[in-house]
């Protein structure tokens, strides 16, 4: 299936936009009336089959701090920023991606037409219960990137409580 051909953000309504933040605690508690934050920790792993894309070596086995507001769409995911990775920390927050949910069987085909369209593929994450391929960020050359993220994942981290 071939992304709409209304543009590369018609994958509908995003479900989260992602920020890095220099210290998860102290976001946490200065976007407290937000609502309810949802923490997670990842601890993703290297797939031992072929995910249908090659696995970019330095994301995917990044563990992350993270946290999800309760209430959205869309939600806001808070990450503690890692040094030397595509989560890098700075000084101050700032908005790292738009998370779009995409079935699990469409995931690797998206992701192509996104290389094809000229935006990088620059992280990979694989399910810790899995070895299927859970999401993947790309970049366009301005800098913004886009997480592809298999439906439901997030909703699970949503849920929790």
């Amino acid at each position: 299936m071939k992304i709409h051909e209304f543009g590369l953000l018609s994958f509908g309504q995003p479900h989260h936009v992602g920020m890095v933040v220099p210290d998860l605690d102290e976001a946490i508690a200065d976007m407290a009336d937000i609502g309810e934050w949802i923490r997670f920790e990842t601890n993703p792993r290297r797939p031992d089959v072929d995910v249908g894309v090659p696995i970019i070596e330095e994301t995917v086995e990044v563990p992350l701090k993270a946290a999800m507001s309760r209430d959205g769409p869309v939600h806001i995911e808070l990450l503690e920023g890692v040094p030397g990775t595509i989560w890098g920390p700075r000084h101050e927050a700032y908005l790292h991606h738009l998370a779009y949910e995409v079935p699990q069987e469409l995931l690797v085909d998206y992701s192509r037409q996104l290389e094809a369209r000229g935006m990088v593929r620059e992280a990979t994450r694989v399910s810790g219960a899995t070895t299927a391929l859970s999401a993947v960020y790309h970049r366009w050359p301005t800098g913004l990137r886009i997480e592809l993220l298999v439906w439901g994942l997030a909703a699970g981290i949503v849920r929790r409580g």
